[in-house]
C-alpha cells in the first residue's frame, strides 16, 4: 500500500493530541515531519516518533518531499500554511476553523483549485446524534435564532 508522506504543522492541544497521533498510527499514511515554533515540543516529537522536526514549514516543505500537510496551527496561520503547502504539490488536512475569514477561506480554495490539490477541513462532530438532532432544530425553527453555541 503506498503511504502518504505526512507533515503536522503545530503540536499544540489537537494536534498533538489528536493529529500527530492519528498520522502515525493510520495505515495509509506516513509521519515524515512535524513543524512547531517551540524547541521542547519539537524535541519530545522528533524522539517519540522519530521524524524530522522543524521550526517553520518553508524549511520542512523545501527538505521533505510531502503529499499531505495536516495544518494544526492556530487559525491565523491555517490560510498562509495551506496556500504555501498547495504551492509545494501537498493537499492539506485543515483543522477548524478552516480560515479567520471568508477572503482567506476563499483565497485558500482558489489556490487550491488553481494548483490542483486537496483540501478538507476536520470537522469531527459534525455527524454526532446531538448535532444532528440540533441542525433539525435549527432548519425547522423550533428555537428561534441561535445566540450562541
Amino acid at each position: 500500500m503506498e503511504q502518504l508522506r505526512t507533515a503536522v504543522v503545530g503540536l499544540g492541544r489537537i494536534g498533538w493530541k489528536l493529529h500527530l497521533r492519528e498520522v502515525h498510527e493510520r495505515e495509509g499514511f506516513k509521519l515524515a515531519a512535524v513543524v512547531d515554533p517551540a524547541a521542547d515540543r519539537l524535541s519530545e516529537a522528533r524522539s517519540m516518533y522519530e521524524v524530522s522536526g522543524y521550526t517553520g514549514l518553508t524549511a520542512c516543505l523545501e527538505a521533505e518531499k510531502l503529499d499531505l500537510v495536516v495544518v494544526a496551527a492556530p487559525t491565523l496561520f491555517h490560510a498562509s500554511q495551506a496556500i504555501e503547502a498547495f504551492e509545494h504539490g501537498c493537499d492539506v488536512f485543515c483543522d477548524k476553523p478552516l480560515a479567520s475569514s471568508l477572503q482567506e477561506a476563499d483565497d485558500m480554495i482558489d489556490a487550491m483549485e488553481k494548483l490542483g490539490q486537496k483540501l478538507m477541513v476536520y470537522q469531527p462532530r459534525r455527524c454526532d446524534l446531538d448535532v444532528v438532532a440540533l441542525q433539525d432544530i435549527l432548519e425547522r425553527d423550533l428555537i428561534g435564532p441561535p445566540y450562541m453555541m
